[in-house]
This record gives C-alpha cells, sequence and structure tokens, in this order.
C-alpha cells in the first residue's frame, strides 16, 4: 500500500491539473477513496497550488499595471516633450533672430551727398536681410577722434529661408558727426553691448575682427581717354570703401554721343554719373564705350580736389 501511496502522491500534481492518462486518474481516484493520508495530502496539495496560482496572477498582475504606468507616464512625457520642441521651433523660426556673416552681397551706400552740409545717412544692401541694426562709437586714436559705426543683420530662419529680395538698414542718421571728422563703418557679428561698453583697447580688438566696409577717406582718380587722335578726361573723387562717387570734374566734356547713350536721362546729362554710381562702374562704361571704337583708356592717381558744398 505505501508503495501505491507513492506512486499516488507523484501523481496527484498531475491529476490536480488534469494532464494526467485516464488510467493514472482511475487509479487516483480509486486510491483517494480508501486512503486518509493521500486524502489529507491531496487537500493540502490543492491549497498550496491554489495559493500559488493566486501569487502568480496577483504578480503578473502587479507586473502589467507597473508596465501600463510605465507606458502611460511616458506617453506623457514624450507628448509633453513633443510639445515643447513645437512651441520652442516655432520661436526660432519665427522670432529668433541669429546674426548674419558678413557676404558680397551686402553693399554699403552714402544716401546723401555730405558735401552739402547734410546729416550722414547709410543704407545697406542684402539679398536676404530680416533685420538691420547699427550702432555708433568714437575713440580717439593718436589724438584724432575717429567715428566707427557698427552694422549687423540679422534673421530669422523664417526670413531667411524665404528668398528674400534686397532689404535695407532703417534710418541711419547720425547729425552729431562731423563732416570733417573721420568716418569708418564695418559689419560685424559682435554683440552691440559688448561695443557699447567696451573701452579704446576693447573697441580696438572689436575692430580687427569686424569689415570694414566704409570710411569717409577720399581718393580721386583722372581718367584720360584717346579716341580717334582725340583726347578726353575727367576727374571723379569718391570714397576709399566702397568706391561711391562724391563729384566729378570736366566729366561734360566728353563725347556728346557717349553722353547721350550712357548717361543720359529723359534726354539730359549733367555729368557722367548717377548718384550712388561707383568709380568702377563710371570707369567700365567708359572704358567699354572707347575701346569699342578703337579708342583706350588709362587711369592716373592724384591728389584728392577739395571743392566747396553746393549752395
Amino acid at each position: 500500500m505505501k508503495k501505491n501511496c507513492d506512486i499516488v502522491k507523484d501523481l496527484l500534481p498531475l491529476y490536480i491539473d488534469k494532464v494526467c492518462s485516464k488510467n493514472s486518474e482511475k487509479l487516483v481516484k480509486d486510491h483517494l477513496k480508501d486512503c486518509l493520508e493521500c486524502q489529507k495530502y491531496f487537500q493540502s496539495l490543492k491549497c498550496n497550488i491554489k495559493e500559488n496560482k493566486k501569487n502568480e496572477i496577483n504578480t503578473f498582475k502587479k507586473f502589467i499595471k507597473k508596465i501600463n504606468f510605465k507606458i502611460i507616464r511616458n506617453s506623457i512625457l514624450i507628448t509633453c516633450l513633443i510639445l515643447v520642441i513645437i512651441i520652442i521651433s516655432l520661436y526660432f523660426y519665427g522670432k529668433y533672430e541669429f546674426t548674419l556673416d558678413y557676404n558680397s552681397d551686402m553693399e554699403i551706400l552714402l544716401l546723401n551727398n555730405p558735401t552739402q552740409k547734410e546729416d550722414w545717412n547709410f543704407q545697406i544692401n542684402a539679398k536676404k536681410l530680416s533685420n538691420s541694426y547699427a550702432t555708433w562709437k568714437y575713440f580717439y586714436q593718436n589724438g584724432e577722434k575717429t567715428n566707427v559705426i557698427f552694422i549687423t543683420n540679422k534673421a530669422s530662419i523664417q526670413s531667411y529661408l524665404e528668398d528674400m529680395k534686397a532689404g535695407t538698414v532703417p534710418e541711419l542718421d547720425y547729425k552729431n558727426i562731423d563732416l570733417n571728422d573721420k568716418i569708418q563703418v564695418y559689419y560685424t557679428t559682435e554683440n552691440f553691448n559688448n561695443i557699447k561698453n567696451s573701452s579704446n583697447k576693447e573697441l580696438q580688438s572689436i575692430i580687427n575682427k569686424s569689415k570694414l566696409i566704409f570710411s569717409n577717406e577720399q581718393k580721386s582718380t583722372k581718367v584720360i581717354c584717346n579716341l580717334n587722335n582725340q583726347e578726353y578726361s575727367y576727374t571723379l573723387t569718391y570714397y576709399k570703401g566702397n568706391k561711391q562717387i562724391i563729384y566729378s570734374l570736366d566729366d561734360d566734356t566728353m563725347p556728346l554721343e557717349l553722353l547721350n547713350d550712357i548717361y543720359s536721362y529723359n534726354g539730359v546729362h549733367k555729368r557722367i554719373w548717377y548718384v550712388y554710381d561707383t568709380f568702377d562702374e563710371v570707369y567700365d562704361k567708359t572704358k567699354s564705350y572707347m575701346q569699342n571704337r578703337g579708342g583706350e583708356c588709362i587711369t592716373q592717381d592724384t591728389q584728392v580736389i577739395i571743392v566747396e558744398p553746393s549752395k
């Protein structure tokens, strides 16, 4: 009988789970009818198995609950992060401005004629331009007062990606700059607060890192042309920084055809250049006209000619 008890006890787990064969199931049932010891063992085993299964289920439920909590929590965090990224991106896209590096498309012009004792007024053109800023500071160098104007351009991602046409710096008027003082205009990527609070030494360091785009230092060049054994000449005085013409001499003595075909406006010509023309533009037109007709032109640097301001 003891031998049968051992066999039945080994079969009981399978019997409880209903996975034993029919013969084994019959053997266990018949044995349990007459064996009190195995009946007690059977009841005890059933309770243990039931408790274990309950614990396993509870453990699994806790695990699932924990996983679900993490999923929900992470989903909320990811959603919040995405919203923050979107908000920041929209701000940076349309509002935040970064400084543009200088390029050859950024052309500076003097909008008036300083010989007429008007205020200095500068304009800078650029193909990709959002907002332009300028600040002014002066310092003394070797006893000479130098007015330094710093210009910078800033663009948002939105404006930079758009194919913007030429833009301009808002009115850059400097009423306190004497016409006889030295003026330099620089393009910079430096923070303007650093410029405003800089000492002479610090300002010089900023200047060294910036791009000189205008200076009111003047230069005069005489253009001498020869066409059909006839000599023509004129003298242009212009700023060294951007070669913008200030005034001219003898340009109205150039060939009438040249004046009419290239420089006249509605049939009227007063000089060989237009406002905002540069020396190179005028010289190239003149040289091309002469060479196309078998002539030639040369340039000759001269002393700056002082012209009294027009009344």
